[in-house]
């Protein structure tokens, strides 16, 4: 099959759920990116993940490898130190062409959120990690004394009251805070997205990619649903257009809704 006459074919909806996905580089996709961002782009497919593994290993240069083929870096370090070491770490990075976001987790407090988002106002996104989609409702209660649905509100007010653009939780607290009003104006990074036909793995807190778009999701970051070949399926760029097509059925059913 023919990528470009692929997305030629795309219906608006689909070139919409393209633009809203961001690929993880991790695992196997971080020690050569290039071959899956290959495969990728021509879905109209041009975020992607830059993830302590990947970031660790390459350095600015895994951003430079994405800028050189035409995409966008999500840099997905989560930054979570004191507020002057998150300011400066949040600099750098935002400093760097081609990256379009950045992150750090809620838990460093509302004053490390306030300095890092005046130092990449401009320059990139800054969206805030509230409890991460592996954690599960006792490792929730041990670490932050609260459940999970609550702590994660906690966060995301937060972060809107810091002035971050975002707010990276899971797909099913979406209808919980979209609903919010004093959370107005905050964009939804979701990860831990798996189809029916894709791996669970290590996510404890898992959504379909239609289920998060229904729910609200801005953004859905895809990791080895787009980077490791799946049962059933002939080739990535195949698993790319179903996963497309579910999130295109996803925004049009909360279109209806809305």
């Amino acid at each position: 099959m023919s990528s470009v006459l692929e997305y030629a074919k795309f219906t608006p909806v689909m070139r919409e759920a393209a633009s809203r996905i961001i690929v993880a580089l991790d695992g196997d996709a971080s020690h050569n990116p290039m071959t899956y961002i290959g495969k990728l782009l021509p879905f109209g497919i041009s975020r992607y993940k830059i993830g302590s593994e990947l970031f660790s290993e390459a350095g600015p240069q895994a951003i430079q490898t994405v800028r050189s083929a035409e995409g966008e870096g999500f840099v997905d370090t989560k930054l979570n130190d004191i507020p002057t070491t998150v300011k400066q770490a949040a600099a750098a990075l935002a400093g760097h062409n081609g990256v379009f976001a950045v992150n750090m987790h809620a838990s460093a407090e509302v004053d490390a959120m306030l300095d890092a988002k005046a130092v990449v106002a401009g320059k990139a996104k800054l969206w805030v990690v509230t409890v991460l989609t592996s954690m599960t409702e006792e490792q929730c209660h041990l670490t932050f004394g609260a459940p999970v649905r609550a702590k994660v509100l906690y966060f995301a007010r937060m972060a809107k009251l810091a002035g971050a653009d975002g707010v990276i939780c899971s797909a099913e607290h979406l209808p919980m805070l979209t609903e919010r009003r004093e959370l107005k104006g905050l964009e939804w990074t979701t990860p831990g997205i798996r189809s029916s036909w894709a791996a669970k793995n290590d996510q404890n807190q898992i959504a379909t990619p239609s289920r998060a778009m229904f729910n609200g999701a801005t953004y859905l970051v895809l990791g080895r649903q787009l980077t490791v070949l799946q049962e059933g399926f002939a080739s990535i760029e195949e698993q790319a257009v179903k996963t497309i097509q579910e999130m295109a059925e996803g925004i049009e059913e909360r279109k209806r809704k809305d």
